[in-house]
């Protein structure tokens, strides 16, 4: 007896993660699966599906959720309704001993996924890791190799069908992640889609002689990209780079013009957070090239210019995706940035003042309104995170100690905190990490930057002057920090948080930082005088070494070369090992064995595209290791180096919030109209999120929501904190935003041109109004999660902790010290959910700000609505008032009328 496939998928990812056994999956629990549509039953599963948890009876647990199809039917009308750019990714783990399943998850789509979208089932995502999800070594790795080759060669069995190797990503391949597909018949094209049929659309790379050349290459068509538009092929123009003294300067870097960007910008406000009017960069791939897009005002304005060095095959696509836009992103030291900069003599107590002032401006953003504005534009984030908060404080919820505001302020604080002592990650203040681009003018002098970037706090744009000190990360060579001249140049102001480099000189500027160059490597620029070394190193020659295989090279090549790189992949021993020895000797990242992991390093970061692995010498490996890296005790020792002190001075604490009390200014009159609904929307909403904390292991709502993920799923241990910050939050605010389009509903918006309203981050303001309407609902929404009688989100018990779950994390807290601070935090809200409302933190924002006793200018809210005619809030007008500009085309759009005659 079986069932459907995606049921048994489900299935498989039940018993995989223990959370059922084999043996309950028997022909009765069969026959109740079958018994509903098959929609249903996978819906149903996935909620079954919680981390850590077994289900002694799952065919009760079923039957009990059975009894509530609403929440199932809605998440699936939802996955049904994925825009364009996002797909719904079934995924597996493979260890040495077994195989996990996983999905499908919500992720950012790539080419091909976009190309077959009514086939996206057809394709899955798998990682080989070991047995505790980190990387593979140990005793397991021949093991682990022999089943990957055997996987590569016979295919993989899932739920009655085989998934053959497809290809990698770029990013996926760093964390021995790859993709597969089962084949299948093209209804419209009339053809069988295998892997040999998606390689032969991909485009023409013919001539590249290197299996690791041609499988970067052809990683292209899997990176996360949003599409923005297709440029007609007479649109595209090939210009020559800017080659001198064997140098590329040019190398990655072309040119987009005025109209075609803004085109660019206004779609990708569609689908991911755009900072300002108009993005000065644009990191793309199209027709087979690569790279970055600099706006440039003198190309014709729908014009894209492309050179040489950005165009690595021939492909007919001509779709313009989009990887990032450029924008301004904080500066941050590290733990390479620290033992750099302390080997070129800048002094340990630079460092330790900088962690005071970093401590004290977090301990003051709980104590003061103004201190946590300044704090979170300083540290203000691509997913606009920060952004929400500000709007929210400066509404008046930071003195009204809201306690969701409080709770994300707190968490936000812990985490900084616990970056700081991990990672030495220190805010500079007087610094940015902006992407990197060349002047196509010629004005700006050989060794000099350009840099204009917006203020955080003010919003306005500056240019810097001066020296400064410029970096890369990664970076492990003592030249790869160098001191510059950053100079004004006319001809450059529409350049903004971007850093420019002269396209003078004998060598090109990046190609010293840790070997750049200009296809999207973003840089580290501070302008702080106590970061700026008085000495410099000669820059390291990071010419690449000569690619392998020059015979020739073919798909069964690339295959192999992608299990060679799995099995010699040892970026992060190299970068550990260099990180031991620069803190262990006294001349620091200078010392022979540091310089020697250096030139290693950057071997091993070509390794993924030139096919050649670093191999480390067994005199490099450190016997003990400073106590900053938090391996065993006995292996470490106290470090007296500025990581050192930093890491054992810091300490994180975190007490969240638990009394939820409705504040009465959000209490709005006749929001008992709306409440019904709320309340069913917030359920679907919980449901969801709920959803996503199991599937990443995250233990709070507050961490989900807003990106402050203090620990990682098991699951997940080999990608990067940021990496999967970016995963989790384009998941959240997919569902926000979806819940968002929700609250505009047909009844509130006649027009039917929403998309001003869908976007975060246009923002209603605070000085108008809202029709009365919008307030109700919006009442409603926060009552709903706010009411003491409405707050409890209905979770079914899963059961006890399964032993296998706790023997792995046993096995992988073996290696590493006890996480002592998130021990010591308290996690429990006793199920309660509270993010929903704040979805329309601006719309709540407006009518506190409205209902305010202390603003003069401002009627409270019930005194407002009974003093205002009935007439006027039907008519959609409101009190008289000065309208500012973002609010009054909102409404507009939406069909209100905001003249007064």
């Amino acid at each position: 007896m079986t069932c459907k496939r995606y049921v048994k998928f489900k299935l498989l990812g039940l018993v995989s993660h223990s959370n059922i056994s084999e043996f309950a999956v028997d022909d009765e629990f069969i026959d109740l699966l079958n018994s509903v549509p098959h929609h249903i039953a996978e819906g149903i599963l996935e909620q079954m599906m919680q981390p850590k948890r077994q289900i002694w009876n799952p065919k009760q647990v079923f039957r009990e959720q059975l009894k509530d199809t609403a929440r199932i039917i809605h998440k699936i009308q939802h996955n049904e309704k994925l825009n364009y750019n996002q797909r719904m990714v079934r995924k597996a783990i493979i260890t040495p001993t077994k195989m996990y399943y996983l999905g499908p998850q919500l992720e950012l789509a790539n080419r091909i996924l976009r190309t077959y979208k009514a086939y996206h089932n057809q394709f899955m995502r798998v990682t080989f890791c070991d047995d505790d999800f980190t990387q593979m070594s140990g005793v397991h790795t021949d093991l682990l190799f022999n089943r990957i080759e055997a996987i590569f060669a016979a295919g993989l069995p899932v739920a009655g069908k085989t998934f053959q190797f497809l290809h990698y990503s770029n990013s996926s391949m760093r964390t021995s992640g790859c993709w597969f597909i089962s084949p299948f018949f093209h209804d419209e094209k009339r053809v069988l889609i295998d892997a040999n049929y998606v390689y032969k659309t991909m485009g023409d790379f013919t001539g590249i002689n290197n299996p690791a050349t041609l499988g970067a290459r052809m990683a292209q068509c899997f990176s996360s990209t949003t599409v923005t538009g297709k440029m007609a092929d007479e649109r595209i123009r090939y210009i020559p780079d800017i080659e001198k003294n064997g140098f590329c300067f040019s190398d990655g870097v072309g040119r987009i013009g005025k109209t075609v960007a803004f085109n660019n910008c206004g779609e990708l406000k569609k689908y991911m957070r755009v900072r300002g009017r108009l993005p000065s960069a644009f990191q793309f791939r199209m027709a087979g090239a690569k790279g970055v897009l600099t706006v440039d005002h003198n190309i014709p304005r729908n014009e894209v210019h492309l050179r040489p060095s950005q165009v690595k095959f021939k492909s007919g696509h001509y779709a313009l995706e989009v990887c990032r836009t450029s924008f301004y992103s904080p500066g941050y030291l590290n733990h390479q940035y620290v033992i750099l900069l302390e080997t070129l003599g800048v002094h340990k107590q630079v460092f330790l003042d900088l962690r005071d002032e970093t401590i004290r401006d977090l301990d003051r953003a709980l104590q003061n309104p103004a201190d946590a504005i300044k704090v979170l534009s300083e540290n203000q984030d691509e997913e606009g995170v920060c952004h929400t908060l500000i709007t929210m404080i400066k509404a008046g919820f930071f003195d009204a100690k809201e306690p969701y505001l409080m709770n994300l302020l707190k968490l936000f604080r812990a985490l900084q905190l616990r970056e700081l002592k991990r990672r030495a990650k220190i805010l500079v203040k007087q610094g940015c990490t902006l992407i990197g681009v060349m002047d196509e003018s010629g004005k700006l002098p050989a060794g000099n930057l350009f840099v204009q970037f917006t203020n955080p706090l003010t919003d306005a744009r500056e240019i810097v002057k001066g020296r400064a000190a410029i970096m890369r990360a990664p970076c492990l060579h003592p030249g790869d920090v160098q001191v510059v001249d950053c100079v004004d140049i006319p001809e450059l102001h529409h350049l903004v948080d971007v850093v420019v480099f002269s396209q003078h000189g004998e060598r090109p500027l990046p190609d010293m930082l840790s070997g750049g160059d200009l296809d999207g490597d973003t840089f580290f620029v501070t302008w702080d005088p106590r970061l700026i070394p008085k000495k410099t190193h000669k820059p390291m020659d990071y010419a690449a070494a000569a690619p392998a295989h020059p015979q020739g090279s073919n798909i069964a090549q690339v295959r192999r070369h992608f299990i060679n790189y799995l099995k010699n992949n040892n970026l992060g021993q190299i970068d550990n090992a260099w990180k031991a020895w620069a803190d262990k000797s006294d001349i620091g990242a200078r010392d022979p064995r540091a310089l020697r992991l250096a030139e290693l390093h950057s071997d091993a970061v070509d390794f993924a595209k030139k096919g050649i692995p670093a191999i480390m010498e067994s005199a490099l490996r450190p016997k003990t290791w400073p106590d900053y890296m938090e391996k065993p005790e006995a292996k470490s020792y106290r470090s007296e180096k500025a990581a050192g002190e930093i890491y054992r001075s810091v300490s994180v604490d975190l007490e969240l919030s638990k009394e939820f009390q409705p504040l009465p200014q959000l209490i709005f009159p006749g929001y008992e109209q709306y409440l019904q609904d709320a309340r069913d929307q917030k359920m679907q909403y919980d449901t969801e999120i709920c959803a996503l904390m199991n599937q990443y292991s995250i233990k709070s709502e507050f961490e989900l929501v807003s990106g402050y993920i203090f620990k990682l799923s098991e699951l997940e241990l080999k990608k990067r904190p940021q990496e999967l910050k970016e995963q989790v939050m384009h998941a959240v605010l997919a569902i926000q935003r979806r819940y968002r389009e929700r609250f505009w509903t047909q009844d509130l918006v006649p027009n039917q041109d929403k998309s001003l309203l869908m976007n975060k981050e246009s923002v209603i303001g605070f000085e108008t109004p809202l029709p009365r309407e919008i307030c109700c609902k919006a009442s409603a929404w926060y009552m709903a999660a706010y009411n003491p009688s409405e707050t409890q989100v209905h979770r079914d018990d899963p059961g006890e902790e399964n032993e296998e779950t706790i023997a792995a994390d046993r096995r992988r807290k073996a290696n590493e010290k006890s996480d002592a601070e998130y021990e010591r935090i308290d996690w429990d809200m006793r199920g309660q959910f509270y993010s929903f409302p704040w979805i329309l933190y601006d719309v709540l924002s407006n009518l506190y700000r409205q209902s305010c006793p202390s603003k003069e200018d401002y009627l409270g809210g019930y005194e407002y609505a009974q003093q205002t005619s009935d007439s006027n809030w039907q008519s959609g007008k409101y009190k008289p008032g000065t309208f500012d500009e973002a609010t009054e085309r909102i409404l507009k759009v939406a069909g209100y009328d905001t003249m007064w005659s």
